[in-house]
């Protein structure tokens, strides 16, 4: 019924108009379909609407894509850095907040963070290490405590490497 009501639309329509340009048209097409230019204008109306809804899609995208772009300035940024303390003094604190030497499997670096495999870890004490000033402590499982450090994880690092741990 609705194709229909579209087929005798584009027939009015081809009957009402006066443009000259669009009754060549019309003319010429109705030469190359053998009469039936209504299916001709029909099939072009569809895929005119299908290129809309494509495109009206894209832009949908786009705009979602763009919404979810999340861009942070430099002086928004907010930068991790410890207050300069003795790495020797830092150290022992940091030993002795994880649960001791013995409890330390490895440990390694990454940017600003130190990365600490532990064996138990119901011995971590996080208030020794908050008073060592450390900015931030992560435990990410049950055998890691990530420890944001700053410009001096490296050194950290290295220092508790040196311990032989």
């Amino acid at each position: 019924m609705v194709l229909d009501n579209i087929i005798l639309t584009i027939f009015f329509l081809r009957l009402q108009t006066n443009i000259p340009f669009i009754d060549r048209i019309l003319e010429k097409l109705s030469e190359l379909s053998g009469g039936r230019e209504e299916i001709v204008l029909l099939a072009l109306f569809i895929l005119v609407l299908l290129f809309l809804l494509f495109i009206r899609g894209r832009i949908k995208k786009v705009k979602q894509k763009k919404a979810l772009e999340y861009h942070i300035e430099e002086k928004d940024k907010y930068h991790i850095s410890m207050e300069k303390k003795d790495l020797s003094s830092l150290v022992s604190l940091l030993i002795e907040g994880l649960g001791g030497k013995d409890n330390i499997k490895s440990v390694r670096f990454d940017a600003k963070k130190l990365k600490v495999k532990i064996v138990e870890y119901a011995l971590v004490q996080e208030n020794i290490l908050r008073m060592a000033g450390f900015p931030g402590i992560v435990r990410p499982s049950k055998d890691e405590v990530h420890l944001l450090v700053g410009d001096e994880a490296g050194g950290l690092c290295e220092a508790l490497q040196n311990l032989n741990l």
